[in-house]
């Protein structure tokens, strides 16, 4: 059976709602109405902790810039963010380049995968406009443009490695690579959907941040625990999962076997609030000032 996981649109996992949240909820093994009881009893010293949680921004500043560019990268440098985010992927020339879909024809003026297209063709493509005119122009940037960018900054980096299939240690290791050449190690985490990818991670890096998000997973039996032993299984040591199918007790669950919660992706102050109250330890958002002005209250 296809799981609920895989059932969101496999081009954006931003904040569009999910139709089979109340089903992966009942799979969770509790319902709306005990979960909000549950989220109704949280202590007040979470929201008293709540200076302590992540400000990750998702893509960089992407509710306004473009996505997974330098700008939008910059912008929520500005914007004082604790991680950026951004996704990386190889070209068809083994080039690592910063970008989400797989296909390219939602977010640039070209079509294709970026698996079959070389960096010179990547770099053709216009990466702004469909944000608006104004971002006209705007260029997919590599790994190496974004560390060569931001290395006199203090930005920390949260790579996501969207790896190919039956990837035996390409797009991890040419990461790694340009990460120690830019001497960036000490300022970044990882994650991926890729369980390999995330034990190989885990094993070279025991005591950074490596996350596993286990929302490309096909199991019927999708319990709280399950999710959990994923995680566990990769020596991950961060969840990074839907906010709209987080639940208290899946939070709770992880927090007990030693896990970090990064909820992905809260862009309105409810969602946010919510997040933080039910403890979790970082939220990733296209709108970092949104949760910066919740935090700063």
């Amino acid at each position: 059976m296809r799981s609920s996981f895989s059932s969101r649109c496999p081009q954006d996992r931003g904040g569009a709602g999910n139709k089979d949240m109340a089903s992966l909820t009942h799979q969770l093994g509790y319902s709306n109405q005990a979960q909000n009881a549950k989220e109704s009893q949280v202590s007040t010293s979470k929201r008293r902790n709540k200076m302590t949680i992540l400000n990750i921004a998702h893509r960089g500043f992407s509710g306004i810039y473009p996505q997974n560019t330098i700008m939008a990268f910059q912008q929520a440098l500005e914007e004082g963010v604790d991680y950026i985010e951004l996704d990386v992927s190889l070209s068809k020339d083994d080039h690592v380049v910063v970008f989400h879909d797989s296909d390219v024809s939602r977010l640039t003026d070209g079509s294709g995968y970026i698996k079959d297209l070389s960096l010179e063709e990547i770099l053709k493509l216009d990466s702004g406009i469909k944000t608006g005119e104004e971002f006209k122009g705007t260029r997919i940037p590599t790994l190496e443009d974004v560390l060569k960018a931001l290395k006199d900054s203090d930005a920390k980096l949260c790579i996501e490695i969207k790896a190919r299939e039956n990837d035996k240690e390409g797009i991890d290791a040419a990461v790694v690579d340009l990460v120690r050449e830019y001497e960036y190690l000490d300022r970044v985490m990882f994650t991926s959907y890729n369980r390999d990818v995330v034990k190989r991670l885990a094993k070279l890096f025991p005591d950074k941040m490596i996350g596993l998000d286990p929302s490309e997973e096909e199991s019927e039996n999708e319990t709280a625990e399950y999710i959990v032993d994923l995680c566990l299984e990769c020596n991950a040591s961060v969840l990074y999962f839907d906010y709209l199918l987080l639940t208290q007790e899946l939070t709770d669950l992880a927090h007990s076997k030693g896990l970090q919660v990064h909820a992905w992706t809260a862009d309105d102050a409810e969602n946010m609030e919510r997040l933080i109250n039910m403890g979790v330890d970082a939220i990733l958002t296209n709108r970092p000032d949104i949760l910066n002005g919740i935090m700063r209250k």
